[in-house]
């Protein structure tokens, strides 16, 4: 192994104890200051490429620095894909325009790497706290005029069993899957090679 992937690894497994206690944002940064494309691309480990993402997400046709997709949730209600924070935490329609009260969950982001030159992760936040980490990183793009855009033709799925959308908000409560996600996971499936 050579000595930059061994440093790698070590400064990565170094920073575990900070991603297992809530605070991602440090591991972020880091992933970004190594990223060597033009796009980058943020994701929890729950988080499901659906199988028309790849080819939903190169037929955007609007120039973007920040883009935001659907997230459903396996039930295939909504997850918090296009949100703001004040003055509640809300789901907002698909066509809200950008606006400073939006905010994109950090579970499943794409960001062009030259905006993540200037705008960090806040690596003192938590997440699931009182202004989590995402939060805070949509503030920040806000207060430098960088708006998020939103594809609402690509989806990403949130493979838990534990969040449902109730309303204009996205409650803990176990569900079961719908059609949509399984037919996507079947897709995915029989297209691993071993």
């Amino acid at each position: 192994m050579d000595d930059s992937l061994k440093n790698s690894i070590d400064h990565f497994e170094s920073n575990q104890f900070s991603a297992n206690n809530g605070f991602v944002g440090k591991l972020r940064n880091i992933g970004a200051s190594k990223s060597k494309y033009e796009n980058v691309v943020f994701l929890d480990d729950d988080i499901i490429l659906d199988k028309n993402w790849l080819k939903n997400t190169i037929n955007f046709n609007k120039k973007w620095n920040v883009l935001g997709n659907k997230i459903f949730n396996i039930d295939c209600t909504r997850f918090w894909d296009r949100a703001r924070f004040f003055p509640k935490h809300q789901l907002v329609d698909y066509k809200t325009m950008s606006s400073s009260k939006l905010y994109q969950t950090s579970g499943f982001i794409l960001v062009k790497k030259e905006v993540l030159e200037f705008v960090k992760w806040s690596e003192t936040s938590k997440i699931h706290s009182e202004e989590p980490e995402d939060i805070i990183f949509s503030k920040d793009l806000h207060s430098n005029k960088i708006p998020i855009d939103f594809n609402e033709n690509a989806l990403v799925w949130h493979n838990s069993n534990q969040y449902t959308q109730s309303g204009d908000v996205v409650i803990k409560k176990r569900t079961e899957p719908c059609k949509d996600f399984l037919d996507n996971i079947q897709i995915i499936n029989n297209s691993v090679q071993i």
